[in-house]
């Protein structure tokens, strides 16, 4: 059975901030991932058909995306993002932490210099084992 739904990017304002919606990335029907096969231009009607990967942001959850607007709207000042969203700086911290993990850019520590050594020490040996 195919659904066919139709998807605008609708201006919403909250906080004084204009947000857009997002693309949809899951099946309404199904929850399974969609993908976009055909864009079409607004001024001259050309359409595009092919197979286009979605943006990372536009995988986003909407409060992550939404927080994201207004988080470069204020340029990353917390407190300008406190008082935009009427949040506290450790839910601030919080919410930039999710985002992060969600887009995939968590900070990984730092390897110890036994781990260095370790790791150059297995590459050569693998090397020698392949050689």
């Amino acid at each position: 059975m195919r659904v066919a739904l139709r998807h605008r990017n609708i201006l919403v304002r909250k906080c004084g901030i204009a947000l857009m919606r997002k693309t949809i990335t899951t099946c309404p029907v199904c929850d399974g991932r969609v993908h976009v096969t055909h864009l079409e231009c607004e001024t001259c009607g050309t359409v595009l058909q092919g197979s286009f990967a979605s943006c990372p942001f536009c995988k986003l959850p909407q409060n992550l995306y939404d927080f994201l607007t207004v988080f470069i709207q204020c340029e990353g000042v917390i407190r300008e993002i406190e008082k935009e969203i009427g949040i506290s700086y450790p839910a601030v911290k919080n919410r930039v932490r999710k985002l992060k993990h969600t887009l995939g850019m968590q900070r990984t520590k730092p390897q110890t210099q036994d781990e260095q050594t370790e790791q150059v020490l297995r590459a050569a040996k693998n090397r020698r084992d392949v050689g």
